[in-house]
C-alpha cells in the first residue's frame, strides 16, 4: 500500500475517532486501536521487502544469520513498544505508559548484549 492511502486510512479514522469521542469514548479507544492495526499491516509487505534487502546486506557483508534475526527482533520491539505506549496513552494513563517504556529499554538493552560483542570481538580483530 502506497503512502497516500496509509494518510487517506489515518485521516480518515482520525474523523471518525474524534467524532465518536463525543459519543463513547471507550468506542474511540477501540477504534484507535484498529485503525493502528490496519495502519501497520498495510505495510506488511514492504516490512517483508526490507527484511529481505537486509538478509542480502547481511549475506555480502559476511553477517551472521543469527545476529541479524536478534536486530530485527530489536527493531520489532522498538516499534511494538512505541505503539504499546501510544495506545496507552490514549487511555489516559501516562504513568503506565511510562513504566512499559522503561521495560521495552531494558529489553532491548538486555537483547543487544551479543550485537556489542559481536561488534567487540570485530573490532578486537581489526585491531589485533
Amino acid at each position: 500500500m502506497d503512502l497516500a492511502k496509509i494518510i487517506v486510512i489515518g485521516l480518515l479514522f482520525a474523523v471518525i475517532i474524534v467524532y465518536l469521542q463525543s459519543i463513547n469514548r471507550e468506542i474511540a479507544l477501540v477504534a484507535t486501536i484498529v485503525a493502528g492495526i490496519i495502519i501497520l499491516l498495510s505495510i506488511v509487505d514492504l516490512l517483508y521487502e526490507v527484511f529481505d534487502l537486509y538478509r542480502q546486506i547481511a549475506t555480502l557483508g559476511g553477517i551472521n544469520g543469527d545476529l541479524l534475526k536478534l536486530i530485527i527482533k530489536i527493531t520489532l520491539i522498538c516499534y511494538v513498544v512505541e505503539f504499546a505506549v501510544g495506545i496507552i496513552e490514549d487511555f489516559g494513563l501516562k504513568s503506565l505508559a511510562d513504566k512499559v517504556s522503561v521495560v521495552g529499554k531494558l529489553l532491548i538493552v538486555i537483547m543487544a548484549a551479543p550485537v556489542i560483542t559481536s561488534l567487540l570481538n570485530l573490532i578486537k580483530n581489526l585491531i589485533g
